[in-house]
């Protein structure tokens, strides 16, 4: 828990020195060759669900291996986009994702094929993603499993068309949760005189 602290402390402290709003930074690392338009409409959503809930985030998109990409800076979260052969034993222990927070990193990964097959042939395939990687970066970020909203435990179809209609939203309590959060944090980078 201290280690997690300590990662998203460094996040908006990095924000704070560079004289900005303190902003979240999240860095989509595509292995699993996905369509730029989704990728893109799902960081856009993303985006979106954190801004309802008072979070500023800035999302970027690195397709590995076709792009080379600077490193994100430390404390920058990770979501990384598998393609079934890069998953590993990752995937028994969630079927669409999972988060992980290590000394120095927070990384989450989002499984490509489960999540697109999830949203089959009628739903957003964008907006599967976005949930998916909305739901694992709040864990990173502290939160547990709700009775509903992002933090739900299980992803249905119901919350993909929600997420299509601009409905991907955090809970009130999960919302009042992150706002205090991001006011914590931001006191912690404040200078001491």
């Amino acid at each position: 828990m201290r280690t997690q602290k300590l990662v998203v402390a460094t996040v908006w402290m990095a924000a704070a020195c560079f004289g900005a709003e303190p902003k979240l930074a999240v860095v989509i690392l595509d292995y699993a060759g996905t369509p730029g338009a989704i990728l893109k409409a799902a960081a856009e959503t993303a985006r979106e669900a954190f801004r309802t809930a008072g979070v500023e985030t800035d999302w970027s998109v690195c397709r590995v291996p076709d792009e080379h990409c600077a490193l994100p800076p430390v404390g920058t979260i990770q979501v990384k986009v598998l393609p079934p052969e890069l998953q590993g034993g990752l995937q028994s222990r969630e079927a669409l994702g999972y988060a992980m927070l290590c000394p120095g990193c927070v990384i989450s990964y989002a499984f490509y094929q489960p999540v697109k097959a999830l949203a089959g042939t009628k739903r957003s395939v964008s907006a599967a993603l976005a949930f998916v990687m909305v739901h694992d970066v709040g864990h990173l970020l502290g939160m547990g499993h709700s009775a509903g909203g992002i933090m739900k435990a299980l992803l249905t179809w119901r919350d993909i068309q929600d997420a299509e209609m601009g409905r991907l939203r955090f809970t009130e309590a999960e919302a009042k949760l992150r706002g205090a959060a991001a006011e914590r944090e931001t006191a912690l980078s404040a200078p001491v005189n």
